[in-house]
């Protein structure tokens, strides 16, 4: 599943932990879940406040 997740955020830049869930029909807690794992991969970030922040792809642009 987080391939999928990882697709959604691709395409939906800054989209939310609500609207994942809502797009495949999980709970929070299973989204957290995958939205961790991506993240511990340091393949994607969450960016913004916690009520308006969203996921975005990390920048793999080297320094």
């Amino acid at each position: 599943m987080k391939n999928q997740v990882y697709l959604v955020i691709k395409e939906n830049q800054g989209i939310n932990r609500i609207q994942l869930k809502n797009i495949f029909n999980k709970s929070i807690s299973t989204i957290q879940r995958e939205l961790k794992i991506l993240s511990d991969l340091k393949v994607v970030e969450f960016k913004g406040s916690d009520k308006k922040g969203g996921y975005f792809l990390k920048d793999s642009t080297p320094n």
